[in-house]
């Protein structure tokens, strides 16, 4: 795809400064009650999806967690719900911090409140109407119109639009990189310093028989070199800025290395604000924020990501030891590692890397992960158009084949949460001959923050079954 064939990719922000740091605070009082109160609509959403389709293949949910869910909205109070720890997992001899129940919980209803929205459903319907053939976007309105239809009008158009745009999309195979990047492409991403993020470039090759070896797709020139988040649970921000490192090379041919670091503190000091002393992010309103309010994230040198992999269990509000081993520029035994002031009941996080801004996002737009938008989403990846997606982990997802295929097993038992960037999508006939066929007709490839020892050189594939089941939020990501 050539550059002028990429009207989705605009002009990159420049030196948008919240009014939050104006003052010294990630998030002013008056902004943490919207969030809050985002967030009391999504948990409400999703309890009530769940109670009408106690038998629907997709999102399925513990009764006691919704329980705890309908009992902590009826007291008006999400705290002590955002505050639980996710599981941990074994990962070789890596332990793994997942994202606890009640945030995949709050993610699908992030993701059914935004489809809802119409300001998201204008933006979904852009992106259908962009990536349509000419020969089916003529047949429906023109984006320009928008304003002046209903929103009932706008999503019966837009499911429409989908159906014919999938239905009619061709894929083509594109010449890729079949060897991983080395230790000194690594260092040459714009931004890189050699902190804790596990940016090394020491996987040697691609799995014979795995994907990233054997088959190319659009975006796959556009990845940046794999990082390693440890054994914190800030899998949104890995998933995230990695979209965004994607979205800027399909703009402007750069590989750019942001700082996890920063977007975490941001994330939870913003949209995570209830649940900031414990891991664990809503990817749907940590990309919406990004979009709303036009942050720019700065570069990895800026702000070096700490894995913590020292620290100790959580005590009170604070994981003791999380800055042992660590020589970057700010740390703190808070889950987002930087200072808290307390004025009363009023709480400010000072931002620690004010005035270096680099890269923002245009905008996020929730798909959601039914049967008809991941067809959707194949599409926007054939448009070079990067996704995140938050997903519910099995034990089949952290044990892949050697060659990194995920086994799909329908009900099987939640692990966690987990989000992670969808890079491209794969049918069985084009899977090498060796390679086990992916449940739903194929894979969906997946760039994972657990290192490059994990997965194949740390690309995970997932069949389209397991997104259709295992799914919370697809988020469409551009520039």
């Amino acid at each position: 795809m050539t550059q002028n064939n990429r009207p989705f990719q605009s002009t990159l922000l420049s030196g948008s400064i919240l009014l939050a740091q104006l003052v010294g605070s990630a998030a002013p009082a008056f902004a943490q009650s919207r969030f809050v109160q985002d967030e009391h609509d999504s948990v409400r959403r999703a309890v009530d999806f769940l109670k009408a389709n106690p038998q629907s293949q997709q999102h399925g949910a513990d009764a006691r967690l919704l329980q705890q869910a309908e009992a902590a909205l009826a007291a008006k109070n999400l705290t002590p719900l955002a505050s639980t720890k996710g599981n941990r997992v074994n990962l070789g001899s890596k332990v793994i911090e997942l994202q606890s129940p009640y945030q995949s919980l709050a993610e699908l209803g992030s993701s059914l409140r935004l489809q809802a929205d119409r300001k998201n459903l204008e933006k979904h319907y852009r992106l259908a109407h962009w990536v349509a053939s000419a020969n089916v976007k003529i047949q429906y309105p023109d984006p320009v119109q928008l304003p002046t239809m209903s929103t009932q009008a706008i999503r019966v158009e837009l499911d429409q639009l989908i159906h014919d745009a999938t239905l009619n999309s061709v894929y083509h195979h594109l010449f890729g990189v079949t060897v991983p990047p080395s230790a000194a492409a690594c260092a040459l991403e714009k931004g890189y310093e050699m902190g804790t993020d596990g940016v090394n470039g020491t996987c040697g090759s691609y799995a014979a028989n795995g994907i990233m070896r054997t088959v190319d797709f659009p975006l796959k020139n556009d990845l940046t070199c794999v990082r390693d988040q440890g054994r914190r649970g800030t899998c949104v921000a890995f998933g995230s800025t990695a979209a965004i490192e994607s979205a800027v090379h399909v703009f402007n041919g750069n590989k750019v290395n942001l700082s996890e670091q920063h977007a975490y503190w941001y994330g939870e000091t913003t949209v995570g604000f209830s649940g900031r002393y414990t891991d664990g992010l809503n990817t749907v309103d940590f990309l919406q924020e990004l979009d709303s309010s036009g942050y720019e994230l700065p570069r990895e040198k800026i702000w070096n990501y700490n894995p913590s992999l020292l620290r100790s269990a959580q005590a009170g509000n604070v994981y003791p030891n999380s800055c042992v081993g660590y020589s970057g520029e700010e740390c703190s035994d808070y889950a987002f590692q930087s200072d808290e002031i307390a004025v009363g009941a009023v709480f400010t996080h000072p931002n620690p890397m004010p005035n270096a801004a680099a890269f923002g996002l245009s905008e996020a737009t929730e798909i959601g992960t039914s049967a008809g938008n991941l067809d959707f989403g194949k599409l926007l990846l054939d448009y070079d158009i990067p996704l995140v997606v938050a997903v519910d982990v099995t034990n089949r997802f952290v044990s892949p084949s050697a060659d990194g295929y995920v086994t799909y097993v329908p009900g099987e038992s939640s692990l966690g949460g987990h989000a992670m960037e969808v890079v491209g999508w794969v049918e069985n006939t084009d899977l090498p001959a060796a390679a086990p066929d992916g449940s739903g007709g194929g894979y969906f490839v997946l760039k994972n923050s657990w290192g490059e020892d994990a997965g194949d050189c740390g690309y995970y594939y997932a069949p389209f079954d397991y997104l259709l089941e295992y799914g919370r939020s697809l988020t469409a990501v551009t520039l």
